[in-house]
């Protein structure tokens, strides 16, 4: 019969969970979106946070010289975000607490969700549409994302 130690040792590697990196499964990755893709405002939120959101620029960031992409990692989401309505459209910021702090400017409609999802860290991308749908294909109920500005932020810049 194995001693207490030994006894131990052996319940608690049972009652260990198996040891995971981290990383979603393959299929559950959200690929990011290129240009011929048919639009989509989000990818579908994560069941777990993520470490990155990546704000997608529209036809604009994909000329020459423009930025496409734009990577900022959680763990510098500032936790002064805020959700309003600017001009008959929602708005939503964040603030990118890191080296060179940034604002991003989200307008759209139906970005409650979304806004919510990125609070929560569970969403991997957002893409701003090359053009407003209006009546032309995307149902008037569906997310849309209309503009992403992102600036320069310093702490004079915060509101009240």
């Amino acid at each position: 019969m194995p001693d207490l130690d030994e006894h131990l040792k052996i319940v608690s590697r049972s009652q260990r969970p198996p040891i995971s990196d981290g990383l979603p499964a393959p299929d559950e990755a959200a690929p990011l979106p290129t240009p011929g893709d048919p639009y989509k405002a989000a990818s579908m939120p994560s069941n777990h946070p993520l470490t990155r959101l990546c704000c997608v620029m529209g036809r604009s960031g994909f000329k020459n010289g423009a930025k496409a992409y734009r990577f900022f990692q959680y763990a510098n989401l500032d936790s002064d975000g805020d959700f309003g309505y600017v001009d008959g459209s929602q708005q939503f910021t964040l603030r990118i607490a890191c080296r060179l702090p940034k604002l991003i400017i989200v307008e759209g409609r139906n970005l409650l969700r979304i806004c919510d999802y990125i609070q929560l860290h569970r969403q991997s991308w957002i893409r701003m549409a090359d053009r407003d749908f209006g009546d032309d294909g995307l149902p008037p109920q569906e997310p849309l994302i209309t503009s992403i500005r992102i600036e320069e932020w310093t702490p004079d810049d915060r509101e009240n």
